[in-house]
């Protein structure tokens, strides 16, 4: 699924191919993504429309049309994905959204198993994207507000952290990345997590994702597709030795997806 760095590119990219764009024509016939908006509505709002920025909040992309009309939410789901194309160029497979500008590009939203989204932000979309989180990116994610998240909680951190009503953007794969650089257990209770851990982890998280993101701007994101290289420290290489101590990388169920660790770099510890 896609993490918070494919969607930033996905941003950049957008904004690359967007910003300041006139849209002469849009097509979104698949109603799941639309979300129960009329088609009419929708295409009829993004026709004429130019395209002021692209913005991300946690998974979420916000295309600004102006002030006189609605945004426009979409979200990459499992498989979804933006690409641009020249208008002679047939449809690709699994097309389930395009964006003309001008006579020549095109933009595409592509997505195989159709759990993605597409539609104008109105009263439901804004009600979910004013319920997440701090940005982990952003300048209000601190260790203080790492601690005041962390507190309360009795959750697992690795729970903690892939909560987006506390910080957006944070999934599976760099949550355990993260950790593992942070040299914290993912079952550990996050209420246990001292200042001087807190600091390591939020560098820890910054340093995980930012990296990502400077890593997918040459290349395409593929994560652990079929074929694909496993370069994640951790994530997906469990019995692998580790690149650290060189002990074997375990594996364990943790509300019903993988976490991966190493039992030798992030021992079970702490006040709990």
């Amino acid at each position: 699924m896609p993490e918070l760095p494919e969607v930033e590119i996905a941003r950049e990219n957008l904004e690359r191919w967007l910003a300041g764009r006139r849209i002469t024509r849009a097509r979104v016939p698949d109603t799941r993504m639309r979300g129960g908006q009329s088609r009419r509505r929708v295409e009829s709002a993004l026709e004429g429309a130019c395209v002021r920025a692209v913005f991300r909040r946690g998974k979420f992309l916000l295309f600004d049309l102006g002030s006189r009309r609605e945004p426009l939410v979409a979200h990459l789901g499992m498989t979804g994905k933006f690409q641009r194309q020249s208008k002679t160029e047939p449809l690709p497979r699994f097309a389930r959204a395009s964006i003309d500008l001008g006579p020549r590009d095109r933009v595409v939203f592509c997505d195989a198993r159709r759990f993605g989204q597409f539609r104008l932000l109105d009263a439901t979309e804004e009600k979910r994207i004013s319920a997440l989180g701090v940005e982990p990116l952003g300048p209000d994610f601190t260790p203080k507000t790492l601690l005041g998240l962390a507190r309360p909680s009795a959750k697992p951190i690795k729970t903690l952290l892939m909560d987006q009503r506390r910080i957006a953007g944070v999934g599976n794969i760099h949550a355990a990345e993260a950790l593992f650089l942070a040299r914290l257990h993912p079952a550990r209770e996050a209420r246990s997590l001292d200042e001087r851990e807190a600091v390591r982890l939020v560098r820890s998280i910054r340093r995980t994702l930012e990296n990502e993101i400077e890593r997918y701007r040459s290349e395409s994101p593929l994560y652990l597709h079929e074929g694909s290289e496993n370069r994640f420290r951790v994530y997906g290489r469990g019995g692998e030795s580790c690149r650290r101590c060189r002990g074997p990388i375990a594996r364990f169920v943790q509300e019903g997806r993988s976490s991966y660790y190493c039992p030798r770099c992030q021992p079970r510890r702490g006040r709990e």
